[in-house]
């Protein structure tokens, strides 16, 4: 049980920073080429 809790619960934990991470470098990525499309 703790095996399988502790396997379980840090992918869960690592795909949560990944999603927050991958959003955060799309929002970033976004505005950059947006602002050098309008400028």
């Amino acid at each position: 049980m703790k095996k399988r809790t502790w396997k379980k619960g840090i992918p869960g934990k690592v795909a949560a920073v990944v999603a927050v991470i991958a959003a955060a470098v799309g929002v970033i990525v976004y505005r950059i080429r947006h602002q050098e499309e309008i400028h």
